[in-house]
C-alpha cells in the first residue's frame, strides 16, 4: 500500500504554491515593462513637443533680425487657437544694452562680474591693474540689441519652455 508520501513524490507537475509565485513574477515583468513603454511614448512626446518649440523659436527669431529697428520691449502672443501649433506661446524681449569690448576679449563673455566676486582695489594685484589701464587704451563701448525668444508650451502636467537668445549690433543711430 502507498503512504502519503509516495504518493505526493509520484505526482508529476507544479502545485498551487508555484503557479501562484509563478504568475505573481510574471505580472510585475509585465507592470514593469507596461512602465517602460508608458514612460519611452511620454518622452517621445515631449521630444516632439520641445522640437516644435525649437523650430518656432528659430522662425521667430529669423523673423526679427530681418527688421531693421527693433524697439525696446516685452512682446507676448501665440502661434493660434487651434491647428498645428495650438498651445504654443511666444514672449519676445528687446533690450538694448552697451557693453565693453576689451572686457570681452579678456574674460570671454558678455556682462562684467558679480560684484561679490570684485575684490577691492587694494588686494588686486599689479598685473590686473596694467590689464585695466590697456583696457582703457583699446576697449571701446559698443552699443548691441539683446533679444530673447521663449517659447512655452503645455507638458500636461506643466508648462516647458525653450529660450533663445542674441545679440545684435544696434545701429539705430547710423540710420534715420
Amino acid at each position: 500500500m502507498l503512504t502519503g508520501r509516495k504518493i505526493l513524490r509520484n505526482r508529476k507537475g507544479f502545485t498551487l504554491f508555484e503557479v501562484a509565485l509563478a504568475i505573481g513574477v510574471a505580472s510585475l515583468l509585465m507592470i514593469t515593462a507596461a512602465m517602460a513603454v508608458t514612460d519611452a511614448f511620454r518622452m517621445q512626446l515631449e521630444a516632439r513637443r520641445l522640437n516644435v518649440a525649437v523650430l518656432l523659436a528659430r522662425s521667430k527669431m529669423t523673423q526679427l533680425l530681418t527688421v531693421k529697428n527693433l524697439d525696446p520691449g516685452v512682446t507676448k502672443g501665440n502661434f493660434g487657437e487651434s491647428g498645428q501649433y495650438a498651445g504654443y506661446s511666444y514672449e519676445v524681449n528687446v533690450r538694448k544694452e552697451q557693453i565693453d569690448l576689451a572686457k570681452v576679449a579678456t574674460t570671454g563673455r558678455l556682462g562684467s562680474a558679480p560684484v561679490k566676486d570684485k575684490l577691492p582695489p587694494s588686494i588686486r594685484n599689479t598685473s590686473e591693474q596694467k590689464q585695466k589701464e590697456l583696457e582703457t587704451q583699446t576697449g571701446g563701448i559698443v552699443n548691441i540689441i539683446k533679444i530673447n525668444v521663449t517659447i512655452r508650451y503645455d507638458r500636461g502636467d506643466s508648462t516647458g519652455e525653450y529660450t533663445v537668445e542674441t545679440f545684435r549690433s544696434d545701429d539705430s543711430r547710423f540710420t534715420q
